[in-house]
């Protein structure tokens, strides 16, 4: 019974070891880049070739002259775009060593891509479909990438199976871009909203441009009927003023050669009429003192017609003038949407002028 008893007690003694081997304590294992060169062999050796390849004068380090240079002779970047790479690639160091590519590397989100999220920047950002199937299979996730950038790895042609030089050439280009400076999404849907906005705002300025020419035409060509009106208004006015000026050189005329007959006939006509006055007046003198008030009269009518005149003939200087400097200014734009705006006012200026003038 003893002995059956000690074999029970054994039996569990050594159940409850195993169990105890089989429950292994988890850890959160922190691995540095140092650590993940040994891990990561070929990809720090691909990165080594990315430095090796930029680093012209082989110093050892990529100052800032060698990183432009670089993105401009095989990147073929250029502007804005170059100067925001080579700023995220520098940062506050201007002398890039394999070290601190790798450790940049190393702590970037692009490495720790999944197989589905590189085929999904495959398809859209570098657009080569067909190679999608091969990194599927290969289940090639972010860590890859370097190897993708290296000048001189036969990883795309032996591994993915890339015959096309120009497919390669655009995979390791794009491969560079997203090593070296990070992922930049093209596809910005806020750029494309922006875009939108101002090409809707481009379309309705033009078309508000478009409506406010027509209009300004419209009042330019009632403009123009009005400066003729005004024209021949002027004309008239000439006409009518050089009648009155012969009519009164006639009179001059008319009145210094007057014969001794006709001064005798108006003599006698006059003291015909001097009498019939005296008679009719019974001797008083009021009608002859009022002879010079009707003369002072009849000038003052001849003095207030002539004032009248020339205003008359002011007011339709003014008025040609306005609508010869609106004619002027119709080939401007501004001037253009100013007259469309706001002629109005000087359009009802030039009728009223008119009226006034008629």
């Amino acid at each position: 019974m003893s002995r059956t008893m000690l074999s029970v007690r054994i039996i569990v003694l050594a159940l409850l070891l195993s169990a105890g081997l089989g429950q292994r304590v988890t850890r959160n294992v922190e691995v540095t880049a140092e650590e993940e060169k040994i891990r990561d062999k070929l990809g720090y050796e691909a990165v080594k070739e990315i430095h090796r390849d930029m680093d012209d004068d082989h110093s050892g380090s990529i100052d800032r002259n060698e990183s432009t240079g670089f993105m401009k002779e095989d990147m073929q970047m250029r502007g804005s775009e170059r100067t925001r790479r080579e700023n995220k690639f520098h940062r506050d160091d201007d002398a890039i060593s394999v070290d601190d590519l790798w450790e940049a590397w190393f702590e970037s989100d692009e490495r720790s891509w999944s197989s589905d999220r590189l085929v999904d920047w495959i398809l859209n950002d570098v657009n080569l479909p067909s190679i999608a199937d091969s990194i599927k299979k290969k289940k090639v996730d972010g860590k890859f990438l370097p190897r993708f950038a290296s000048p001189n790895s036969d990883f795309l042609t032996k591994e993915l199976g890339i015959k096309s030089s120009v497919y390669r050439q655009k995979l390791r280009l794009n491969s560079l871009d997203v090593v070296l400076f990070g992922y930049k999404d093209n596809n910005n849907r806020t750029k494309d909203i922006l875009l939108a906005f101002l090409a809707l705002l481009f379309t309705s300025l033009l078309f508000i441009y478009v409506r406010q020419k027509q209009k300004a035409q419209r009042k330019m060509n009632e403009l123009s009927s009005k400066l003729t009106e005004l024209k021949c208004m002027e004309s008239e006015f000439e006409d009518v003023q050089k009648m009155l000026n012969d009519e009164r050189s006639k009179r001059s005329v008319t009145d210094g050669v007057v014969n001794r007959t006709e001064m005798e006939n108006l003599r006698v006509q006059l003291e015909e009429a001097e009498r019939r006055l005296e008679a009719n007046t019974n001797g008083s003198g009021t009608p002859l003192a009022l002879q010079p008030l009707l003369r002072r009269t009849c000038e003052n009518e001849m003095t207030f017609l002539e004032k009248q005149r020339q205003e008359c003939f002011k007011e339709m200087k003014e008025a040609i003038e306005m609508v010869d400097r609106l004619q002027k200014k119709q080939g401007s734009v501004l001037s253009s949407l100013k007259l469309a705006t706001g002629a109005a006012s000087t359009s009802d200026q030039v009728d009223s002028r008119i009226f006034a003038l008629k």
